[in-house]
Formats: structure tokens, sequence, C-alpha cells
């Protein structure tokens, strides 16, 4: 049993078809990560299906995954065809929900602008002023990336789950993952100054860190640090190395000046002429 994607000759010709029921999410709200849509008349009636650019639609039935289509198109369901999907659909058991014939939307656009801030102060081994302490805030976005995974996790809560339901879960997981992330960047030698210019780096420390590709179905598409913040210590230790290091040298020069005694004729250093008490100007 499976998905028949309509050839793009056969489309306009389903318009003037009879159908026991035509099954389309016209549009998905950027806060909707799950729609469901009932099939009345079960999938043993003659259905069709439309998905559109960033939609991916799971077939459940009688406690199965029937097929997954993620292509834009319009959909016929065969019960003599083969699933349409190369993923894993037997390792999805919804027996215990008691689901009826139903068509879920998932909704695999980028989702972006996702806030996040370190209240805490976070240890960073900066390459130039060693230990100092820091908070951060900025956005970040991601996509569902493996539908099945991500249905799999939501199992208990796939009734019209929400984006926002989802950030509430995995906020805390989040930041864990970022401070590691912000940790192997130190290793790497990046100063506390560049973070905001490392996005890059972040986003595949992250996707390894976090592992949510194969967790939760999910890939961290964008992290920008908006802003990162010093504590009053570290200002003042990295304000009084600065200090260290660019005086230092105009301390040395200055003692190392030598001068010669235009009465004596004796060498200098400083005001006076040891030898015989002349001051030079």
């Amino acid at each position: 049993m499976g998905l028949v994607k309509l050839a793009f000759t056969s489309i306009n010709s389903t318009l003037h078809d009879k159908w026991d029921e035509y099954i389309r999410c016209d549009s998905i709200d950027t806060n909707d990560l799950v729609v469901k849509k009932s099939v009345k008349k079960g999938f043993n009636g003659l259905i069709r299906i439309k998905v559109l650019d960033n939609q991916t639609i799971l077939l459940i039935s009688k406690g199965k995954v029937l097929d997954i289509g993620s292509q834009e198109g319009i959909y016929s369901f065969n019960e003599t065809s083969k699933p349409i999907s190369n993923l894993p659909l037997n390792r999805v058991n919804l027996d215990d929900l008691n689901l009826e014939d139903s068509i879920y939307y998932l909704n695999t656009q980028e989702l972006k602008d996702n806030k996040f801030g370190e209240i805490a102060k976070v240890l960073y081994h900066d390459i130039l002023y060693k230990d100092i302490y820091l908070r951060y805030y900025g956005s970040f976005s991601f996509k569902i990336s493996n539908s099945l995974i991500f249905f799999n996790s939501i199992i208990n809560k796939i009734d019209n789950y929400k984006k926002n339901d989802l950030i509430n879960e995995i906020n805390t997981e989040f930041t864990r993952g970022l401070n590691l992330s912000l940790e192997l960047c130190s290793k790497d030698g990046i100063s506390y100054k560049n973070l905001v210019n490392s996005s890059q780096v972040i986003i595949k420390y992250l996707n390894e860190v976090l592992n949510w590709k194969d967790k939760r179905g999910l890939e961290i598409t964008n992290v920008t640090l908006e802003n990162v913040i010093l504590d009053n210590d570290s200002i003042l230790k990295i304000n009084n190395q600065i200090t260290s290091t660019y005086e230092e040298p105009k301390i040395i020069n200055k003692v190392n000046i030598v001068k010669t005694c235009p009465r004596c004729g004796s060498e200098i250093m400083g005001k006076f002429c040891s030898e015989c008490g002349f001051k030079v100007e």
C-alpha cells in the first residue's frame, strides 16, 4: 500500500474526476509543526492528496505509517502500490494510540528567529585572555530533516503540534549544547571577540553535540550570536592585561635612555650627573 504521485499531465484531469475526498493543507502557519487531517472514508476510498513546497505528509492507518510523501504535487493512494518512501516505516508503532485514518502534514520549512540567551556566566578559555566569564544572546533556525524520526519523537502529542511546544521542550538542551560548542570553539583558538563571526563553526559543533538529526529528526541551520557580554571581573582582567602589554615597553625604553653630561662627559641615566651634579634639562 502506498502513495502514487500523479504525473503533471494528469493533474488537471483530476480536477474533473470524481473522488470521495480531496485533502490539502493550503498553508501552514510558522508556529505549526504538525497539522492533522482526518480521512473520513478511509484509505479504501478514492482520495486525492495535495502536498505543497516545504510540506511532508504521513499516512496513518490502524496503528501504522502507510507511507510518507515529501515532494510537491498531487497524490493518490493505491493499496497495490509499494510505498514511495524508503524510510523504515515499520519502526513507528501507533497501536496504543488508537488513531483514526489520518494524514499528518509536517512543516519542513526553515523555522527562523528562535531566541536564546544565557543568564548564568559561562567560563570561556580565551586564547589571549585565558579564563574569562561571559553571557550571550541571539537567535537560531532549524528545520525538520527526518520526518519519521521527528514524528516518532513526538508520538504522544502529534495532534496540531506547535513550534512553541517544541521550543519549550528543547530550550535547556539547546543552551547546554551551545555552551559545549563554545568550549570547542575555545579549543580551536577562537577569541571571544570573534564568536559573533563564527556562526558556521558553531552550527557544525551544535549539530554534532546535540545529534538532533538522529534523536529528533531536526537540524540546526543557522545560529546568530547577536552579542557576547563579559562580566565586570573579566573586563577588569582584560583591561589590566592590555595596559600591561602596551605600557611595559615604554617603561623599559625610558630606563634605557643614556645621555652624556655636557660638563664632564660622564654617562647620565636620569636628570642629574652622578659625577659632577650637573642638571640635564
